[in-house]
């Protein structure tokens, strides 16, 4: 209300009403890495050692590898016909986490088949934790 009455705009009273697409998930996670590695720094999955691999349904999938929790390489790779993932994240599902709109369990209540294990719902709430969207209207 205040914004709309100093500034004369509208102002967005739902809590989700924006879209987000990103349409490379290694060059996006690449370019946050440092801000995750931080998160990551004296939370549950401290000191973390382990590979994250995240399936979208599809022939590929994401591929985190964990070193002392640090993040050691971030890839998109080819899945194998036996290959099943520590998480299943259908359409652009996944997105939803990466912006901190939803948890993977908020995910999993509405589309039954997010699946995942409790390590990834672990490393992916400390990493992406869930956030009020915003904007700022002063530069």
């Amino acid at each position: 209300e205040v914004a709309n009455q100093i500034f004369g705009v509208a102002v967005w009273n739902f809590p989700y009403a924006f879209y987000v697409r990103i349409p490379d998930y290694v060059a996006f996670l690449e370019s946050i890495k440092p801000q995750l590695e931080s998160r990551l720094e004296g939370s549950a999955a401290n000191a973390y050692t382990g590979d994250l691999t995240i399936g979208f349904y599809t022939r590929k999938y994401l591929k985190l590898v964990f070193e002392q929790g640090k993040i050691a390489s971030i890839e998109m790779l080819d899945a194998e016909d036996s290959f099943h993932p520590n998480a299943q994240f259908p359409y652009e599902t996944f997105s939803s986490v990466l912006m901190g709109c939803r948890t993977v369990a908020e995910l999993n209540h509405i589309h039954t088949d997010v699946a995942s294990n409790n390590t990834v719902r672990t490393l992916l709430n400390i990493m992406f934790p869930i956030r009020r969207p915003s904007i700022s209207l002063l530069g």
